[in-house]
């Protein structure tokens, strides 16, 4: 599991707030993946999908934290997530997001 800094900043700072049993929370999952990965995965170099996942990973990873999120875990393309607090999402999309 990954955590934000802020996150672990507050358990250091407070490891009384922290409950055995966990707390009740309305909370955001969020669950990303790489649109048709097995397709792309058979149609380039094995250097190019290395750096396509390290490059995808990298960044979807960083606006979990950058959003106090924790990292649960990774599968494949996949990334499985949660936040703290409940955020909408005003623009979401019905097509794939693009990486910068």
């Amino acid at each position: 599991m990954y955590l934000s800094s802020d996150v672990v900043n507050e358990i250091v700072n407070d490891p009384g707030s922290l409950k055995l049993g966990g707390q009740e929370k309305r909370i955001t999952a969020f669950f990303t993946d790489i649109e048709s990965f097995s397709t792309l995965s058979e149609k380039v170099s094995p250097e190019h999908l290395v750096y396509i996942l390290n490059r995808y990973l990298t960044v979807m990873s960083d606006i979990v934290l950058e959003q106090r999120g924790t990292i649960d875990k990774y599968i494949g393309d996949a990334i499985v997530s949660f936040l703290a607090r409940r955020l909408i999402f005003p623009t979401m999309r019905s097509t794939p997001a693009k990486l910068p």
